[in-house]
Formats: structure tokens, sequence, C-alpha cells
């Protein structure tokens, strides 16, 4: 078993490239002499507590489009961001390990139109349908954020208005070994990476993010994945946020053989989203029939507070070595805010969850793509 910390194997350079963007070395360091110790054992990540699937009136659905209550779920939504009361927060951080490492956002989803122009065309159509003020940052990383604030550049900050886009950059982490030794790849380069989405919280407060929204009168949060185009600010889902939630709405979608990942569950008595390695063996995911889609409408209040979330042991295999990475996730603010889930189409004219892990999803879902923007009244025309 390795015995030497992994941060005394970097090189000054190496360790520069973790200041500039905000390494939190003392969580590092306890964290990565756990491994030293004992190394990866995946009970660490399980809940302690006993786990009930959730009862199915947990996950209700909008009302159909043309009824009187969606009409006023939809009226009310549309309201609220015409107001300005709604900001998104797109996550953008992301290695892309299966595209290569390449920087997702900016890869061309549909011909001349990346990732970003087609998430920020859901939000010019809003502004021009219903008069919308949507303030928007982009959650970027080290390895993101400089190829982000090149293309919004090129495109012209993606066609929106300039005072109304942010970024903010995620922390970092080196990766390491099963073993706790320090991970470097086959040219002999350690290895970094975003520790997890979880970062959205403390960092868009620590950035000031949080307060440029509030000063603008924003209200609620949406946060979602840049690689999901389905995702995206919904009157209705906005006006069911401000009429039935205590303070975070999180969309979940009808599970499909072969999904894995996160899924809600009662843990405590409350029902909250555990991702799929905070499971323990014994409890069976196949009771809880819907899929958590990262996609979460938060009070800017609650957003805005401190929350400890946990520090998860993700074991990855990446540039041919198993590694471990320390990861906190956006989800389990559901363990610590009382929580609504809404349950969304995954497919079909109105399908929420269309989310891009590798090369080979893009292709399959660009048809999708090509019909459900005209078919939604989204243009696809310049900007």
């Amino acid at each position: 078993m390795n015995r030497r910390h992994p941060l005394d194997d970097l090189t000054t350079a190496e360790r520069a490239l973790l200041d500039a963007f905000g390494f939190r070395e003392a969580d590092f360091r306890d964290l990565a002499a756990r491994v030293i110790e004992v190394g990866y054992d995946p009970s660490v990540n399980w809940v302690r507590e006993p786990i009930e699937a959730p009862s199915p009136d947990a996950f209700p659905g909008l009302p159909p489009r043309g009824t009187r209550v969606r009409d006023a779920l939809d009226t009310a939504g549309a309201q609220a961001m015409a107001e300005g009361r709604l900001g998104v927060i797109v996550l953008n951080g992301g290695m892309a390990t299966r595209f290569g490492g390449v920087v997702k956002g900016v890869v061309e989803a549909l011909p001349g139109r990346s990732f970003l122009q087609l998430t920020a065309r859901r939000i010019l159509d809003l502004e021009e349908r219903y008069g919308a003020r949507i303030p928007v940052a982009l959650m970027n990383s080290f390895a993101t954020d400089e190829a982000t604030r090149r293309h919004l550049d090129e495109t012209g900050w993606l066609g929106l208005r300039r005072e109304r886009v942010r970024t903010f950059v995620q922390g970092i982490m080196p990766r390491i070994r099963a073993d706790g030794g320090l991970f470097r790849d086959p040219k002999g380069t350690a290895s970094f990476y975003g520790p997890g989405h979880g970062d959205a919280c403390e960092r868009a407060r620590a950035s000031g993010i949080l307060d440029w929204m509030a000063a603008q009168g924003v209200e609620m949060v949406l946060v979602y994945n840049v690689d999901n185009l389905g995702a995206g600010p919904l009157p209705g889902a906005v006006g069911r946020h401000l009429a039935f939630s205590s303070g975070l709405t999180a969309e979940v979608v009808e599970k499909h053989p072969g999904d894995s990942g996160g899924c809600p569950a009662r843990v405590g008595g409350r029902v909250q989203i555990l991702e799929g390695f905070r499971i323990p063996p014994g409890f069976d995911t196949s009771r809880v029939p819907v899929f958590n889609t990262n996609t979460l409408l938060v009070d800017l209040e609650l957003l805005g507070r401190p929350y400890p979330l946990t520090w998860f042991h993700v074991l990855k295999r990446v540039e041919g070595g198993e590694v471990i990475q320390f990861e906190r996730l956006v989800g389990e603010l559901t363990a610590w805010i009382p929580a609504e889930y809404l349950l969304v189409p995954r497919l079909g004219p109105e399908g929420r969850f269309l989310p891009v892990k590798s090369p080979a999803d893009l292709d399959a879902l660009r048809p999708t793509y090509l019909e459900m923007f005209p078919r939604r009244g989204l243009r696809l025309a310049d900007p």
C-alpha cells in the first residue's frame, strides 16, 4: 500500500495550476489520507440509514396542455420570467472524457450550432415570446473555461444580451490511484478534474454570481447540464414550483431498462436523490420507477446557504488507468432542502431528458434535435 501523500509528488507547475483554481487542499489531504490507509472502499459512499422506495404519488406530472390548471401554471411561470424572477445556471464544467477530452459545450450538436448556442436559443425564444429577462451563468472548469469564453466572444455571447451572462469556475483536484498514489497519464502528466457539479452551490455563492442574480430580481434558479438539450426553462414547471414547492423542484423521468445512476429514495423520512454508488447492496432500485435528470429548480435564497455536501469516492477509468475522484453532487441538495419531484416526459414533443455522454449518443440524437427545435417553436436561425 502506498504511504506517500499524492500532493508530495506534484511539480511546482502542477501545484501552481491547482492554486490558480481554488484547490481545497485541506479537504483533499483528508480524503486522500483515507485511501492511502485503506485503499478504495465503495462502502464509504453508502447511505447508512434505511432506504425505502417512495410512493408512486411522490412523482406528479404537469397537467396536460390546454387544461385550465396547465394554462394557469404556464401563465404564472411566463409572468415570473417576464419579471426577471428566474435565473439559469448551466453546468458546463465536464471533462467529456468519452468525447476525447474536448469541451463539450462548444461541440456542434447540430450543423453550425454548439450545445451552448442551442441552450441559448431556448432562452432567446422565451425572451422573445414572453418578454422574459433571464440572467444566465455558466459554471465552467479549469478544462473548459478558456475555450468557453473564446466561444462566447466568437458567437457574440451566444446571441444573449451581454449584461445578462456571467461565467464562474468550479474547483479542481488531482486524480489518484486506488492505492492513494498520484495518478499520471501515459505522458507522465498529473491528471486533474473538476470535483463534481456540487461545486455549483459554493462557487456560485463565493464568485458573486448569486448576488448578481439577486440584484436583478432573481428569486429562483434553474440548474441543468449543458449536454441535455431537453432541459431549460419551462413556464409550466416554473409555475408549479411557485405554487407547490417548498424550495426545490427536481425533474425526474420514467426509468428505462439499462438505466443506471441516481434515483429518488426515501431516507430518514425524506425523499432525496441518491446516486447509484450511494445505494448499498440489498436495495432493489427497480422498485423506484423514475430516474434523476440532474435538472433542479431551487429558490435563490436556499441555494445561497452553505450545506455540508458529502465528498464521495468515485472509481473511474481514465486514460487507460483506474482512478479515484472525490466529488460532490448537486442532487444532494435534496437531503437538505425539502424537495418536490416533477415527472417530465423523457422523449417525444416535450421530452426533457436527452443527455449526450458520447459521440455515439450525439449521432443518435441529432435527428431528434432537428425535429425538436422547430416542433417546440424554437428557431434554429441566427443567432
